[in-house]
C-alpha cells in the first residue's frame, strides 16, 4: 500500500490497484507494447484521482471532514462524513462524474490543437474519462448514478428510495452481465457480478425489514 497527501487529502493506493497495474504492465511487456501499458496505467490512475478529487473537494466545501481517498483494483473511493441533507449528498455524488466530464472536455480541447503524439494521448484521456463518467452515472448502486438516484428519491419520495434504487440497480446490473457474457468479456462479468450481488442483498434486506415491521 502506498500513502500520500493530494491537495491536503490523505490518499492511499491499495494493494489490489498495484496488482492490477503490475498485470497491465506485464501484459504490455509480453505483447511488446510496454509504452502503451505504462500510458494506460498513468491515464487510468490520473483519471480516477480526478474523479475522486471531485467528490473530495465538494465534501470539503460542505465541511464533511475527515475526508480520504483511495485507489483500488475496481476504481476509487472517497470517504467522508455523511451529509445531513440529501441535496448535499447529491451534490457530492455528482461532483465526481462532473470532474471526469470536465477533464474529458479539456482533453478533447487540447487534442484539437495539439500535434502528433500529444493529440493521441489527449484523445485517449478524453475518451477514457467520457466513457467512465457516463458509465458511472448509470443508476446502479454503488456507482455514483445509483447513489444519486437514492439521494434524489429521498428528497421527493423517501419511502421509495431504497426499493427503487436497489431494484433499478439489480435490473440494470443483470442486464449488463448478460451483455458482457454475450460479448465474451469475462472480467467485466466478474465486476458487474458484484453489483448484482450487492443490489440483490440490499433489496432482500429491505424486503425482510418490511416483513418484520
Amino acid at each position: 500500500m502506498v500513502r500520500f497527501r493530494l491537495f491536503g487529502f490523505p490518499t492511499r493506493i491499495e494493494g489490489t490497484a498495484l496488482v492490477l497495474a503490475a498485470l497491465l504492465l506485464a501484459f504490455g511487456l509480453r505483447d511488446g507494447t510496454p509504452g502503451s501499458a505504462v500510458l494506460m496505467v498513468v491515464l487510468g490512475a490520473g483519471s480516477i484521482l480526478a474523479h475522486e478529487l471531485g467528490h473530495a473537494f465538494m465534501a470539503r466545501a460542505f465541511r464533511l471532514q475527515p475526508i480520504e481517498m483511495a485507489l483500488h483494483g475496481f476504481g476509487g473511493l472517497t470517504r467522508h462524513r455523511r451529509p445531513n441533507r440529501p441535496w448535499k449528498e447529491l451534490a457530492v455524488t455528482l461532483a465526481g462524474p462532473a470532474a471526469g466530464l470536465g477533464l474529458a472536455a479539456v482533453a478533447f480541447g487540447v487534442a484539437i490543437v495539439a500535434p502528433g503524439q500529444a493529440r493521441s494521448v489527449a484523445t485517449q484521456l478524453g475518451t477514457l474519462n467520457l466513457i467512465w463518467s457516463v458509465f458511472n452515472l448509470l443508476p446502479v448502486y454503488p456507482m455514483d448514478g445509483g447513489m444519486a438516484l437514492s439521494a434524489t428519491l429521498r428528497m421527493v419520495a423517501p419511502a421509495l428510495a431504497l426499493p427503487v434504487t436497489y431494484g433499478a440497480g439489480l435490473t440494470l446490473s443483470v442486464g449488463m452481465v448478460g451483455l458482457a457474457l454475450w460479448a465474451g468479456e469475462i472480467l467485466i462479468v466478474l465486476v458487474l457480478g458484484t453489483f448484482v450481488v450487492q443490489n440483490a442483498t440490499q433489496l432482500h434486506a429491505w424486503w425482510a425489514s418490511r416483513a418484520i415491521d
